[in-house]
């Protein structure tokens, strides 16, 4: 099959890396039809286990271009964004590129914080929500670290 040519298939517990095209976010990309393609991951599921429909395909080895189906399991975009942050690839914080905040923006609303600042006097000042200004002072969104 042609599918099969495109991967590095080892042993049933080796990750079968995809050779072929690869997406922006580094997944494997199999084209199905001149005009249109799919992940190679989910294609994979779906050869082996049957239609995954609305549900995700996510990766048990955490590498984006394992196609194989022993490495795979389906679940919702919950289980997926409860996968992403127990892997710790979660961009909160200054991991993420859109974030509005720095690091050094942080240091300083921590500092007018404790200088008796509501956190709504604070958010207006860096031109963000009160609920994101909390959540960033509060280490939720940025931990203690940023």
């Amino acid at each position: 099959m042609r599918f099969w040519r495109s991967t590095d298939r080892r042993g049933p517990d080796d990750c079968w890396e995809w050779k072929g095209g690869i997406t922006g976010p580094g997944y494997g990309q199999f084209p199905l039809t001149h005009a249109k393609g799919t992940l190679a991951h989910r294609f994979s599921y779906e050869l082996a286990f049957g239609p995954l429909g609305s549900l995700f395909c996510l990766h048990k080895c955490d590498n984006r271009k394992c196609v194989n189906p022993n490495h795979l399991f389906a679940g919702t975009q919950k289980d997926n964004l409860r996968d992403r942050a127990q892997k710790g690839r979660s961009l909160t914080g200054g991991k993420n590129p859109q974030a509005r905040l720095s690091q050094q923006k942080l240091e300083f609303g921590r500092l007018l914080r404790s200088n008796g600042w509501t956190y709504s006097r604070i958010a207006c000042r860096f031109n963000v929500s009160t609920v994101t200004m909390r959540r960033a002072l509060l280490g939720i969104t940025w931990g203690a670290q940023g």
